[in-house]
């Protein structure tokens, strides 16, 4: 099974909710911000917010301005501070996560344990973890992408589902999980 633990930040918690769309991530090529884009020109009501640096980033500014998403697309730098993390992704309407080749996709998981409406590309292992809580789409679909989005906005934030998610994915249930697993082997 896939283990992995969240830092105890990434947790449901008091948030002013925006309505903009966020991308947490590397701006790199293969993570297909350039799919996000062009969903959110589909959805005319909703600014985006992208948080993150990379070799991409320049390209995506101009995609944003040449689809005409000047206004509604700002680009922020990365945030360390899980903290301040976890209430960005809080405050979001949606986090969107549009990478097809996501070896785990922890964005997706730290948001969702926050509670925040998350979508994922339908190969990004994290979404079958936080399952019920995520979003999928098919890979570089902009119109399956927008109705992933879609569907996540209408969808009702179910904070005590993504407690359960964080308190099952603390670092000591996680480890001692893993513990029981090699002695189980060993025994």
């Amino acid at each position: 099974p896939l283990r992995f633990g969240l830092h105890p930040a990434f947790r449901p918690g008091p948030a002013e909710r925006g309505d903009h769309l966020l991308y947490v991530g590397r701006l790199g090529y293969e993570k297909r911000v350039q799919d996000l884009l062009e969903a959110a020109a589909m959805i005319p009501d909703r600014p985006l917010t992208v948080v993150g640096e990379g070799p991409a980033r320049r390209e995506l500014e101009y995609r944003a301005w040449r689809a005409g998403l000047r206004g509604r697309v700002r680009f922020a730098p990365f945030i360390s501070d899980r903290a301040e993390l976890a209430r960005t992704y809080r405050q979001a309407a949606c986090v969107v996560d549009p990478g097809p080749h996501e070896t785990f996709g922890l964005v997706v998981l730290e948001a969702a344990a926050c509670g925040a409406p998350v979508v994922a590309c339908s190969s990004t292992p994290s979404a079958r973890v936080a399952q019920g809580l995520v979003e999928t789409f098919e890979a570089e679909d902009g119109e399956d992408l927008a109705g992933a989005i879609r569907r996540a906005l209408a969808s009702r934030r179910d904070a005590a589902r993504a407690a359960a998610l964080a308190e099952s994915l603390t670092w000591e249930r996680v480890l001692s999980a893993e513990l029981e697993h090699f002695e189980r082997l060993v025994g």
